[in-house]
């Protein structure tokens, strides 16, 4: 049976902190769900970054989604400043999103911004993310969500709507280039 896949679409962060005393950061997101981790592109010099992917995860266990957590941890990398930096990374807020509040469908699932959470008392956090959760029933890859929209809909309205849409390049896989 095809796996059920969680898709995380990362569109932005606004109003990040800046560090290593400069007037930016290097932002990139990570997250890690059910033991998977798979993170952005990074995005140099930039307080309010756009990304604009979504990442994609295996649900195992989709009767256990319910009571697992997507966790989402924005990153600085140092090591395009410093090379010699001894943590190449620095965190720069994190967002904990329950299973439960996961869309089941891509038509269901609304951008939402979530303030950025501290990790411990004294780290300086400050922003917020634009994350989007959803569902692939089907267990397609996230690429492919517009053919689902076109298969979905009656099938007097696609009207061949099926056959443009697996030509344009999906913006996903042209966001990964």
């Amino acid at each position: 049976a095809a796996t059920m896949k969680l898709a995380v679409e990362v569109a932005d962060a606004a109003e990040l902190s800046a560090k290593d005393g400069a007037a930016g950061c290097n932002a990139f997101v990570e997250v890690e769900f059910d033991g998977q981790r798979q993170r952005t592109a990074t995005r140099p010099g930039d307080l309010s970054p756009q990304w604009n992917e979504t990442l994609v995860f295996d649900v195992r266990d989709p009767a256990r989604l319910a009571a697992l957590t997507v966790d989402v941890s924005v990153q600085h990398d140092r090591s395009l400043n410093d090379h010699n930096a001894l943590r190449p990374h620095v965190f720069l807020g994190r967002v904990r999103v329950s299973g439960e509040s996961v869309a089941r469908s891509p038509d269901e699932a609304f951008l939402q911004r979530f303030p950025l959470d501290k990790r411990g008392l004294f780290s300086r956090v400050s922003g917020d993310i634009a994350l989007r959760l959803y569902i692939l029933p089907d267990g397609r890859d996230g690429d492919r969500v517009a053919q689902d929209h076109a298969a979905a809909a009656p099938a007097m309205d696609t009207g061949g709507g099926q056959q443009q849409n697996q030509q344009q390049p999906s913006q996903s896989a042209a966001a990964s280039l």
